[in-house]
């Protein structure tokens, strides 16, 4: 499997071939659906970019491409590569916003958008052994809000009748149901759909609202 190009990412942890297997299967399902442009996008939990640059990559026609990342220490990789890929796709506007998730509204006023991708941590703390690197800690685990409060800022950042994807790990071995409780949390707001799984990762597709119920 080849790469748009050479990421930049910190040393101390790199991202997953989740992340650019994901965007090639959002790209497909986008053009199944009719969907030929979008207008506003955001990668949710960004790190270095990657898994929204590949959306970009595979999905070209995206004119305006939002990233939101907490760790600073990715802030450095995030530029470089955004800087590389706009050389590629000058036309699509390229913001970069750095803070909690927890606080999108304070980070995006009012703004919404019509497709959010997203590679959150995929393990609780209580599920392994934490490093000594507080960097890769936070790569991996919810140390920083918890599920329920991701997908209520997916959902507060997507446009009504739009489309989020996120990446989730199977938890069924800790007694942890991901897909179910994403499911639950978008009762009302959104129908939520696994799309299948990229080595043991699931796709999830959530597809918010036209209007509230």
């Amino acid at each position: 499997m080849s790469f748009t190009f050479r990421y930049s990412q910190n040393p101390e942890y790199h991202f997953s071939l989740d992340s650019v297997e994901g965007p090639r299967r959002i790209a497909a399902r986008l053009k199944e659906r009719g969907i030929l442009s979008v207008d506003r996008a955001l990668d949710l939990c960004a790190g270095c970019g990657v898994m929204g640059l590949e959306t970009l990559f595979h999905f070209t026609t995206i004119r305006s491409f939002d990233f939101l990342e907490l760790q600073a220490a990715n802030q450095v990789h995030l530029e470089r590569n955004v800087r590389e890929l706009q050389k590629r796709f000058p036309v699509t506007i390229m913001n970069l916003n750095f803070g909690d998730f927890r606080n999108w509204n304070q980070t995006f006023g009012l703004q919404v958008f019509d497709l959010i991708v997203c590679n959150p941590p995929f393990f609780l703390p209580s599920q392994g052994k934490l490093s000594p690197s507080e960097f890769k800690n936070r790569s991996r685990f919810f140390l920083d809000g918890n599920l329920e409060q991701l997908v209520q800022a997916l959902l507060g950042l997507l446009k009504p009748g739009s489309l989020g994807y996120v990446l989730i790990r199977d938890q069924s071995q800790h007694g942890l149901q991901m897909l179910k409780d994403i499911d639950v949390f978008c009762r009302g707001q959104a129908q939520v759909n696994e799309l299948g799984l990229i080595r043991a990762t699931s796709l999830v597709e959530i597809h918010r609202n036209s209007s509230s119920l």
